[in-house]
């Protein structure tokens, strides 16, 4: 969510999944209005920095495997969504890289490195003028860009032009590691003396 907070798609990702704009799109107006709010957006200006940690900016393998599938059986769809997902799946453009379902993707399915969604994404450039840095963990085997936190391998969360990155002895939860907590501690301090000047 993050990401997007600072990203800039206008209907970039609209027209991936549609291929046409918002507008000429035939769709009702009720689910029209409910899938532009979650594919048309823009950066909030209000966020003026953002540090990743353990984020899965390409997805996690984890999220197509058995667990993943475990885990996306789980998670049920709201009935307002069952039928948004019936009425757009017609006119969807066809990717035939992405899993097949029969129900409409679920946050662990929107977690796997082939998801359109994170795919389209991923080619959005985070907009100029806000910093961001990255935090990840490794587990102990300090083979970077082929470590990963168990969850989450470096190759998902490395994102070029950071302000700085540091990979930690940590699986995913890096967010408790001391070091991590230190290198969060040092970007707020940074980010606070590079305001007040």
């Amino acid at each position: 969510m993050c990401r997007l907070m600072i990203t800039d798609a206008g209907d970039k990702i609209w027209r991936d999944f549609f291929s046409t704009p918002p507008a000429k799109t035939p769709l009702a107006s009720d689910t029209r209005k409910l899938l532009e709010e979650s594919l048309v957006f823009n950066h909030r200006p209000d966020v003026q920095r953002v540090i990743f940690i353990s984020t899965p900016h390409r997805g996690s393998k984890l999220a197509s495997g058995w667990i993943g599938r475990i885990g996306a059986a789980l998670v049920k769809t709201p009935r307002l969504f069952t039928s948004v997902y019936t009425s757009t799946k017609p006119l969807l453009v066809s990717d035939p890289a992405a899993r097949t379902l029969k129900r409409m993707p679920n946050s662990v399915d929107t977690l796997e490195p082939n998801d359109r969604f994170v795919q389209a994404v991923d080619k959005l450039p985070i907009t100029r003028g806000i910093p961001y840095d990255s935090i990840m963990g490794d587990r102990g085997r300090g083979n970077t860009p082929n470590s990963s936190d168990g969850v989450v391998p470096y190759w998902s969360s490395h994102l070029d032009g950071a302000q700085s990155e540091l990979i930690v002895d940590s699986g995913h939860d890096a967010q408790t590691n001391p070091e991590a907590i230190h290198e969060v501690a040092r970007i707020l301090k940074e980010n606070l003396a590079v305001g007040s000047r």
